[in-house]
């Protein structure tokens, strides 16, 4: 048992360095507003379903999900930009339209479980995204869930 404890410690540890890498990829590489926009689009989809033509919208655009929070939160890097999303689809609080047009705040994002699943797709487009670049400077698939932040002390 202790054996296995300690190996599982250092697994623990290996997810950590390997986090701390991704990070680093991640905040040296600059998207541009279609990027970006791509992105939130793509969470947008996640978040709230894909929408057809005839279905109402989203109650939030793309661009409220781009929009940092705080002025530390400003930045075009890959990193900055996947917090600033991630934070926003699932933090909730933002304005928007109910499906009957009524103003809204959007709620948070629901469950523990719901969080995590939502994070994961976030964390496997994200991967896309940076593969799909020139430089392939993708994250390494096995720190995904690990990356939510945590919301600061008000």
């Amino acid at each position: 048992m202790q054996g296995e404890v300690i190996e599982g410690a250092f697994r623990v540890l290996d997810d950590f360095e390997a986090i701390d890498a991704s990070t680093e990829r991640m905040k040296a590489l600059t998207l541009d507003e279609g990027e970006e926009r791509a992105f939130a689009t793509a969470a947008l989809a996640l978040r709230y379903g894909e929408r057809s033509e005839g279905q109402p919208p989203a109650p939030i655009t793309a661009e409220q999900l781009i929009e940092a929070r705080r002025p530390e939160d400003r930045g075009r890097s890959l990193w900055t930009t996947f917090q600033r999303v991630q934070e926003n689809a699932l933090r909730g609080g933002q304005p928007g339209r109910s499906t009957q047009g009524r103003r809204i705040r959007t709620r948070e994002g629901g469950s523990i479980d719901r969080g995590v699943s939502l994070n994961r797709a976030l964390w496997c487009s994200l991967r896309r995204r940076g593969s799909s670049r020139p430089d392939h400077s993708a994250p390494d698939s096995s720190t995904g869930p690990a990356l939510r932040r945590a919301a600061p002390a008000r």
